[in-house]
């Protein structure tokens, strides 16, 4: 039965009636395949909302689904969401970037639809986890891949070795550097959290649910 009703969710002849049970159903896998179907309407994304999935609440404020007028209504969005959705003013990743909370500038960080002066502002946070996500960043301005490499923090480093616009003379430098500087207490170790921060991609219906911070 319960393969029969995720199916049900994802079937584009899916009547209204239906719909309404299926977001009420204790099935916690159901609202993320709703959420992204392409026909929803705005009663139905209401519905969703009302739900109280935190997941499935930044889903649709980032597909643009949610209106400025209901972000009232849906405490789980934060304001990155409601800027990638198209519903809040760009000023907000200047916020978010300069947020007191380093979780906060490392989701930043980390957001590939950031704008590159944000990004070369955060690639010198002093939050070595902010400057690591940073690093791995493909919007991060190739020139800052030189200065990030020097970087104390070993977790950056191997960041911008990965990085697809390092040139190859600096990755042949990071290849013969020796290990220099000398990494930090939270670069060498690895249980320090200076692991970049990462939010999963994929989409609803294939996630589960994880706490946002």
């Amino acid at each position: 039965m319960r393969e029969a009703k995720r199916g049900l969710a994802e079937n584009p002849a899916l009547p209204p009636s239906l719909f309404e049970r299926l977001v009420a159903d204790r099935d916690e896998e159901l609202p993320h395949r709703l959420a992204a179907r392409a026909d929803l309407t705005p009663a139905q994304v209401t519905s969703l909302l009302d739900a109280g999935d935190d997941e499935v609440t930044r889903y649709l404020v980032r597909s643009g689904r949610v209106a400025a007028a209901d972000l009232a209504d849906a405490p789980a969005a934060l304001p990155l969401d409601a800027v990638i959705g198209g519903v809040a003013r760009p000023a907000v990743w200047w916020e978010a970037a300069l947020d007191p909370d380093p979780e906060v500038r490392g989701e930043v960080a980390h957001e590939p639809e950031a704008p590159a002066d944000v990004m070369a502002a955060l690639a010198r946070d002093p939050d070595p986890a902010v400057v690591a996500s940073a690093a791995a960043n493909p919007r991060l301005p190739p020139a800052l891949l030189a200065e990030l490499a020097r970087h104390p923090s070993t977790a950056v480093r191997e960041n911008v070795a990965a990085h697809t616009s390092a040139p190859p003379a600096l990755l042949a430098a990071l290849l013969a550097d020796g290990g220099r500087p000398l990494p930090t207490r939270c670069g060498s170790w690895r249980g320090c959290s200076v692991t970049p921060i990462r939010r999963s991609r994929k989409p609803p219906g294939r996630i589960r649910r994880c706490p946002w911070r």
